[in-house]
């Protein structure tokens, strides 16, 4: 009983979180709120698909990020975006059977208020709702929800600390975690940012055109899969007549074992290089090697699915972006962002 195609199904559900991790898409939106338009691009080079050889998948990644900033009087700003991220996975040498997933789509709304208090303390509000999925089929199952809630001080015209906390749901599961950032200007030309759980982010700024730092990432995503080809196959549904070759009775579906949807995760480390093209328009190329990648399949009750999640091999990656920019707050930005 069982079905001689659940292999191969499981290796693509794998192969597609694979590569799907390379694609660590942008830095946590509280970092790019003064960006009016961000597009970017991110290329990783054909990896070989240790569950299906002796196939090979390279991984391309678009993002597009739009913000609009509102004043609201002297010391509050209203900020709504949309972004849209794609993951595309081009495969190669792919084994008889092999079901190609993707490509892979997140859109997402939000909203971003900053409240400037009283003896140097601000407030920031974020809210945002969204869709994820390979959109087969849309339904609830693709919607998430996020919130960010932080609080900050300036200590000095140099240093700044906040503290605060995350919220996430998706595909039924609640995810709390705390917010912790610090941004540190020892000289109008530095800049060391670090926002807990999400980055840690140096900068070296050179005559206001050239900008050198490096950058340590951590973040993941979820998509739901409502690909035919698996959701109208066993074990997520029951099959008209059973396979007497496998051990497992296909007349029968297997809700727990039914891949839902996807999470995966990563931390990346590399050397980014940005220039101003002309006014606030930067081209920033970020470069460097993930350190940590995980995938975790899961079914429609959030449980993981058995012998699917596991850690990934690392990999190399090009990202490039091209930002038009608010002014800083040394070029007549107001009011300054947490």
């Amino acid at each position: 009983m069982g079905h001689p195609g659940l292999g191969a199904a499981r290796a693509t559900h794998g192969l597609a979180l694979v590569l799907a991790l390379v694609a660590m898409g942008a830095a946590p939106a509280v970092a790019q709120v003064t960006d009016l338009v961000s597009v970017g691009a991110q290329y990783v080079p054909p990896v070989d698909a240790p569950e299906a050889p002796p196939a090979t998948a390279q991984l391309t990644s678009v993002d597009l990020r739009l913000n609009a900033p509102i004043r609201l009087g002297e010391r509050s700003i209203l900020i709504p975006g949309i972004a849209y991220h794609l993951d595309s996975i081009a495969f190669d040498d792919t084994p008889e059977g092999f079901v190609e997933l993707g490509p892979f789509h997140a859109v997402s709304a939000s909203l971003y208020y900053v409240r400037l208090l009283p003896k140097d303390w601000s407030l920031a509000l974020n809210a945002g709702v969204g869709l994820a999925g390979d959109f087969d089929q849309v339904d609830g199952g693709l919607v998430r929800v996020n919130a960010l809630v932080l609080a900050a001080k300036a200590l000095s015209e140099r240093v700044t600390l906040g503290f605060g906390a995350l919220f996430n749901y998706a595909f039924g599961r609640p995810l709390p975690l705390p917010a912790f950032r610090v941004d540190w200007h020892p000289t109008p030309e530095f800049q060391l940012e670090l926002f807990l759980p999400g980055f840690l982010r140096v900068t070296q700024r050179f005559a206001g055109r050239v900008e050198l730092g490096g950058l340590l990432e951590i973040s993941g995503n979820e998509y739901a899969i409502r690909d035919p080809r698996i959701q109208d196959a066993w074990p997520c549904r029951a099959q008209p007549a059973d396979n007497p070759l496998t051990p497992r009775d296909e007349t029968v579906a297997e809700r727990a074992d039914c891949v839902d949807n996807v999470a995966y995760s990563f931390a990346a480390v590399g050397l980014t290089l940005g220039v101003r093209l002309f006014a606030s328009v930067w081209l920033t190329l970020y470069g460097g090697r993930t350190v940590f990648r995980r995938f975790d399949p899961r079914n429609a009750d959030g449980g993981d699915v058995a012998d699917i999640g596991d850690d990934l091999p690392n990999a190399f990656f090009l990202r490039g972006t091209l930002t038009f920019r608010a002014p800083s707050p040394g070029e007549g930005m107001e009011p300054a962002l947490p």
